[in-house]
């Protein structure tokens, strides 16, 4: 958020932000331009269908060991969240403003831009599986010298 204000105060260049901020500033900055979409990209130069994961919920072993059904809900109603934030934009745009501190305008005219889709990790697991590896192959210390292993993903 700060590096979008920069932009928009015209004492910045050249920004790289994600979503929703560069719909914020394209929205208050007639003189900002994207340059580059970097999901766009990806898909290019990789000849994928799809694009990078971009977040994902980190759960502990133990808290999935101890409590499955507390974990499986929480995904099924973030999945659930997911969805209705792509179906009612306009108001997911007023929660964006209360809660993120972004304007109305701005979120709401960001979410399709946002790319957000849910997905299990073990459901899409050759997309993250392509993504690690490439970061690895750039430079395995990105992922602490290795790639993870089958634990890395929940059980279905």
């Amino acid at each position: 958020a700060e590096l979008a204000q920069l932009v928009i105060a015209e004492k910045t260049d050249l920004a790289v932000i994600p979503e929703p901020w560069v719909t914020e500033v394209m929205l208050r900055s007639p003189s900002a331009r994207v340059l580059l979409d970097f999901q766009e990209e990806w898909k290019r130069l990789e000849n994928r269908k799809e694009s990078y994961p971009q977040s994902c919920l980190v759960v502990s072993t133990k808290l999935y060991q101890e409590h499955p059904e507390v974990v499986k809900t929480f995904l099924q109603q973030a999945g659930l969240a997911s969805d209705w934030v792509n179906d009612n934009r306009a108001q997911a745009g007023i929660l964006a403003e209360k809660f993120v501190k972004i304007s109305a305008n701005a979120a709401t005219d960001a979410i399709p831009r946002c790319n957000f889709r849910f997905a299990i990790a073990s459901s899409v697991k050759n997309e993250v599986d392509y993504f690690l590896n490439s970061l690895f192959e750039f430079d395995p210390e990105f992922l602490g010298g290795k790639l993870p292993d089958a634990a890395f993903y929940l059980p279905q």
